[in-house]
C-alpha cells in the first residue's frame, strides 16, 4: 500500500510532510468515519491507502 495524506490537496493547510500514518477514528458511527471508510475502499483500486502527514497531525486530531 502506498500512504496518502487526506490533506495533500488542501493548501491552506500547509505543504505536506512525511511519513503518512494510519488514523484512527473514535467512532464508527461518525461521518467522519465512514467518509474515510469510503475513501479507504476507492483507494484500494490504485493501492493507495488514506492517512496522515505530520504536517497536517493536528488537523487531524482536531476533526476526531
Amino acid at each position: 500500500m502506498i500512504p496518502v495524506c487526506i490533506y495533500q490537496n488542501n493548501h491552506g493547510l500547509g505543504l505536506c510532510g512525511r511519513p503518512v500514518c494510519r488514523i484512527t477514528v473514535v467512532s464508527k458511527t461518525t461521518v467522519a468515519w465512514r467518509g474515510l471508510h469510503e475513501l479507504a475502499e476507492r483507494l484500494q483500486a490504485t493501492g493507495e491507502a488514506p492517512g496522515v502527514c505530520k504536517a497536517h497531525e493536528d488537523r487531524a486530531e482536531a476533526n476526531s
